[in-house]
């Protein structure tokens, strides 16, 4: 058996007395560490095999985290268990601390996912932490005028602003029944749509502006925009992108053809298929 794919779990304990497990594969004799950040509603479980992946073609040790309430998160959300964006920040400098911990002077890298992309960005710019570089696939701004043309970003405004409505009303988002994301927590919800009415990140207490310290972060960025995403057009990437100086990131964006032979990639498939991404991916990771 390739002892790539053979996954290892280490614990995280947050300081709000909520844990976790991250899981690992690789060879540890690696120089190059890759946390794996995951999109709204899924869990660590569907990262598996992009962690294998990478771990076999990049030869890098390969970390699958989830997000808190999901997964092997000890929190389960409901009217009374709520958490945000910085929450979840705060939970991503645990997970490093543990990372590096564990596996010591190896180059780090973050991939994140849709939300997770966000999430890891937030990270950098609060933390400065000594990471070699952030690569986001279909992570954008879902602010409703960065969206694109026509009438699809007062479609979304709309959507946004229910989603956050509701998740008030009820104390959690009932994404399941919804169709979109998985059972979400208020607070993660109402940041989520208050980006997209105000296409600024003000989560909930923050301890800082990130606003402002989003275009200090100065280690190299690539995005990944997947042709013809429905949740994260290709303009809608390329707003986020501005959040960051791209003279101190060299951030751009890489878009990934959609149709690819029989297959057509969208916003969660590609995990099926990292082959696809591959060669960008190796040359952003080295």
């Amino acid at each position: 058996m390739n002892t790539a794919s053979v996954y290892a779990t280490i614990a995280v304990q947050h300081s709000d007395g909520a844990n976790t497990k991250i899981q690992y594969c690789g060879d540890l004799q690696s120089d190059k560490i890759i946390l794996i950040l995951p999109a709204l509603g899924m869990s660590s479980k569907h990262y598996l095999h992009f962690g294998t992946f990478l771990s076999e073609k990049l030869s890098a040790v390969c970390v699958c985290a989830d997000l808190r309430g999901l997964g092997l998160s000890s929190i389960r959300v409901s009217k009374g268990i709520d958490f945000g964006y910085e929450d979840i920040v705060n939970d991503i400098k645990d997970i490093m601390t543990v990372i590096w911990g564990n596996f010591s002077g190896k180059k780090t890298f973050i991939i994140g996912h849709s939300i997770g992309g966000q999430l890891a960005a937030l990270y950098l710019a609060r933390e400065k932490p000594p990471i070699d570089g952030l690569l986001t696939i279909a992570a954008c701004s879902v602010y409703y005028k960065g969206w694109g043309d026509g009438m699809q970003g007062y479609i979304l405004l709309f959507q946004t602003q229910f989603i956050g409505v509701l998740s008030r009303i009820l104390g959690y988002f009932p994404g399941k029944k919804v169709g979109f994301g998985a059972t979400e927590a208020k607070t993660l919800m109402t940041d989520w749509s208050r980006l997209a009415r105000t296409g600024k990140f003000l989560p909930a207490n923050a301890t800082c502006d990130y606003e402002k310290l989003l275009p200090e972060i100065k280690l190299p960025i690539r995005s990944f925009a997947i042709e013809k995403d429905n949740f994260a057009p290709v303009a809608a990437i390329h707003y986020l992108g501005k959040k960051f100086d791209a003279t101190k990131t060299g951030w751009k964006c890489v878009v990934i053809p959609r149709q690819q032979g029989e297959i057509k990639l969208n916003h969660f498939n590609w995990l099926k298929y990292p082959e696809y991404l591959l060669n960008d991916l190796s040359n952003f990771i080295n």
